[in-house]
């Protein structure tokens, strides 16, 4: 017996090695995987559109990081389970996928089950939990707040080999193993168990209920597989789905889905009540020749759900803005059971548009929905699930978002007629295949010629001025583009005659003009100096012109481009009168009393002004003769002396000069004539 137990406790360590070996492995190509992980867009990146598919606990689990963003999803009462190759779903009180390395202490308190065999521990790896002689018991209690309740595992009791399965126990157990339980004990069990065969008991497994220890143990005999020595066996040696449906007053056992139905002696449903304590178990009693083979388990969940919870994703990122139009969804709903999809979009995955639920109802199977967000290029999506019996929970296990790029693009305007220099926003605006718009769509803006263009679109037209065909560009990803067409018009330019002038009668004033071409060409000038409409009296920007008479002349020119288009512009000239200027004032003196004395003048003015003359004779301050047309008078002075005479000559404008001359007056020559009566005589 002990060479017997010798052979099976090498044969235990040497499971145990390779189990440990093919964890670490798995540990070691996780590990691996981790640190070449690097950024991966979702797929279709180089067309217009693409599709997201989402079906494996890698595809809920592993998050591309973002600057800001955590890359870990949202859990809340959910959990992503590698059932089914991956499916998001509620949490259980108790619910475990043994996909790590260790056993998890939060969940689980652990230790051997024979005290025969102190030195057992359970293993995990591979996503398998190994019990050789070993057990898991739940931290957490399931009391009377916890009803209803149920368990749900997925196992194989035997190995391939078809031996005879271990001593086993699955589901709801008390606070300690089997051949350690202290006496007393009152809670409540709940269970599949298995046994080896024997030729005295033909039961390879049966289902056992029992409230406290005061009252009766009731087992019923998993028999609906036949005979124990062929067809048992087989289905004990594969992995099945095993279920505990525990109500307040009856308790189902259900394998693969299928409620076990029995006859005879205790059948089923077993009833019972949910008012005790119970934990859940995961047991194997003993690694020894009457066992040979290990109790393998895939996973457990236990307890209940919660009436609600949410899962929000991972960022999914498209390479690009695009319209995510459309989303299918593959759940399982069982009755009670209901699932809703929201999304939220961000162009620059920091700015996110608020969460919006998505169109259409989710049914169990597959159905189509219709997200409302907005266009954008990063996409996250929240499941929020829900169930109204603490026993089911409804199950997503495949999304796939389908996404449009841009697939055609509009410049508006088309053209546009622009002076140089002026602006003009051009807009673009971009469609997927389904000719639905997707705001936000990044655009690259270029121009060929006939002006600029910045990275809004906002377009200056510069010069020469003609016609630009297709000149501005819209470039979207994907190389999508579409062009317009500017004109830039040929516009008159403008004059500047310049002044206003101001000038003197008859003296030269220099005129000068400037203007501006706004197509940047070579300017000709033309005077009009006489203001009467014909620029035809001097040309060049500069020009010299004299007026001969005082007043305020306007004067025009006109500027004329290499295309004959033209400007013109007026300004004043303010001409001042000049004043008289006297040369000469001569007179005929000296003269005798009362002889007429002749003053004349002789003055200079411009030909345009008429001069008139006034004299006074004696500068006394009073002319005595005013403003006569003649440069000459004569006036007599009737005493003799040295006298200055005052002389004034002004114009028709009002400018005057005065000069004096002097006049002298000699006394008058006495004549006289004799005359005699001679001859006379003597006396």
């Amino acid at each position: 017996m002990r060479g017997n137990q010798s052979v099976i406790h090498v044969r235990r360590r040497l499971l145990r090695a390779m189990t440990t070996s093919v964890a670490a492995l798995a540990a070691f190509f996780l590990m691996v995987a981790a640190l070449a992980w690097t950024y991966q867009p979702a797929a279709a990146q180089g067309g217009g559109a693409g599709a997201l598919t989402l079906n494996t606990v890698s595809d809920f689990s592993v998050c591309v990081s973002l600057p800001g963003v955590v890359a870990q999803p949202g859990l809340t009462d959910t959990i992503v389970s590698s059932a089914n190759g991956g499916e998001i779903r509620l949490r259980a009180t108790v619910e475990d996928y043994f996909d790590g390395s260790e056993i998890d202490a939060t969940q689980w308190m652990t230790g051997y089950s024979n005290p025969s065999y102190p030195d057992e521990a359970p293993i995990i790896g591979s996503g398998v939990l190994t019990l050789y002689g070993s057990y898991l018991r739940s931290q957490i209690a399931m009391t009377e707040t916890t009803s209803p309740r149920f368990f749900e595992a997925r196992v194989q009791f035997v190995g391939g080999g078809l031996p005879s399965p271990t001593n086993g126990d699955i589901g709801f157990y008390r606070a300690y193993p089997p051949l350690m339980l202290p006496p007393g004990d009152q809670s409540s069990i709940r269970l599949f168990v298995s046994q080896p065969y024997h030729s005295d008991n033909n039961r390879l497994m049966y289902v056992r209920s029992r409230d406290g220890t005061d009252a009766a143990t009731v087992d019923t005999l998993v028999d609906n597989w036949g005979d124990v020595e062929s067809a048992e066996r087989v289905g004990l040696a594969q992995y099945r789905n095993y279920r505990i449906n525990w109500g307040t007053t009856e308790t189902w056992y259900l394998i693969d889905g299928s409620a076990i139905i029995t006859a005879g002696v205790n059948p089923l449903p077993h009833t019972g009540v949910t008012t005790r304590t119970t934990y859940v178990f995961l047991y194997n009693q003993d690694p020894a020749s009457q066992s040979p083979d290990p109790l393998l388990i895939d996973w457990v969940r236990a307890g209940a759900y919660p009436a609600s919870g949410e899962y929000v994703s991972c960022i999914q990122d498209a390479g690009q803005v695009v319209n995510w139009s459309q989303a299918t969804v593959t759940a399982t709903l069982p009755a009670g059971t209901g699932a809703q999809l929201a999304t939220r979009t961000s162009v620059d995955g920091v700015t996110w548009s608020a969460w919006a639920n998505a169109t259409g109802s989710v049914i169990s199977g597959t159905a189509t929905l219709a997200p409302t967000s907005p266009s954008g290029r990063y996409l996250q999506y929240r499941l929020t699930l829900t169930s109204s019996d603490p026993l089911e929970s409804p199950e997503v296990g495949a999304l796939t978002f389908s996404h449009f790029g841009p697939a055609s693009l509009v410049v508006a305007p088309a053209a546009a007629t622009l002076d140089p220099g002026a602006d003009q926003q051009f807009l673009a605006t971009v469609r997927d295949l389904n000719n639905n718009v997707i705001a936000d769509a990044p655009v690259t803006w270029t121009v060929d010629s006939g002006g600029v263009i910045d990275s809004s679109g906002l377009f200056t037209a510069g010069l020469p001025a003609g016609v630009f065909t297709d000149t501005v560009r819209a470039t979207a990803s994907n190389n999508i583009s579409n062009t317009a067409t500017v004109t830039v018009r040929n516009l008159p330019p403008t004059a500047d005659a310049g002044g206003p002038y101001t000038g003197q009668e008859g003296q030269t004033v220099n005129l000068s003009a400037s203007g501006n071409d706004p197509n940047g060409g070579t300017l000709l000038y033309d005077w009009d100096l006489d203001n009467d409409g014909q620029f035809d009296d001097a040309t060049g920007a500069t020009a010299t012109a004299s007026w001969g008479d005082e007043g305020v002349y306007t004067i025009g020119v006109r500027a004329t481009d290499s295309g004959n288009l033209t400007g013109t512009a007026t300004t004043t000239v303010t001409i001042a009168n000049v004043a008289p200027q006297i040369t000469s004032v001569t007179n005929t003196s000296p003269v005798r009393r009362s002889q007429l004395v002749t003053v004349t003048v002789t003055a200079n003015d411009v030909p345009a002004d008429v001069l008139t003359y006034s004299f006074d004779w004696t500068s006394d301050g009073t002319f005595d003769i005013i403003d006569q047309a003649g440069n000459s008078a004569a006036t007599s002075y009737p005493n003799t002396g040295i006298y200055t005479t005052t002389v004034r000559v002004r114009d028709a404008d009002g400018g005057e000069a005065t000069a004096t001359t002097v006049i002298t007056v000699t006394p008058q020559l006495l004549s006289a004539t004799a005359t005699n009566t001679s001859p006379v005589r003597r006396g």
